[in-house]
């Protein structure tokens, strides 16, 4: 099942979210990726549970076709990585801990390596952000290094593409 595997990384992400010093604004932030997960997998139970009341799954049905569902899990893959661009931002304003974002930025790696919905979500961001960086120069050169660099680092596979290297890790 496709949402078994994309609420997977939810409870890993929350260590990010609990730590010491994490500021109010942030936890309020950070519940829209677990709600949206949170009412994806409620509407589902309903339509497959015959304990529940017929209003209740008449209600969530429309919740569980496969286009609705499609863009709930894009919705929240959207909210994940708009969470961790405001968790840099928060850090660079001295609101959030360093380890926030550090821990937070490493899950959605893996959440880029496995989930077609959270690479949607980097190109969509990639397409708001380049055009300005792209006029400010010494910016798109960097910004186009940074890219390379951060897209190596969460695909390793592709690393050594062409010349016989492989990855050595074994869980990706």
């Amino acid at each position: 099942e496709v949402l078994g595997e994309e609420i997977s990384a939810l409870p890993f992400m929350t260590v990010a979210l609990m730590m010491p010093g994490f500021h109010k604004a942030f936890r309020k932030l950070a519940l829209l990726p677990f709600s949206l997960a949170a009412f994806s997998s409620f509407a589902m139970i309903c339509r497959h549970s015959g304990g529940v009341p017929g209003i209740v799954a008449r209600a969530a049905g429309p919740f569980t076709e496969a286009s609705t569902r499609y863009k709930l899990m894009q919705s929240r893959a959207d909210t994940e990585v708009m969470l961790g661009f405001a968790l840099l931002l928060g850090t660079i304003a001295g609101s959030l801990p360093f380890f926030c974002p550090l821990v937070y930025w490493n899950i959605l790696s893996l959440r880029y390596v496995s989930s077609p919905w959270t690479q949607a979500s980097f190109r969509k961001a990639d397409g708001w952000f380049s055009p300005v960086l792209k006029r400010i120069p010494g910016v798109s050169t960097l910004c186009t290094k940074l890219k390379g660099f951060l897209h190596n680092w969460a695909m390793p596979s592709e690393r050594g593409a062409g010349r016989g290297i492989t990855s050595r890790c074994s869980i990706l």
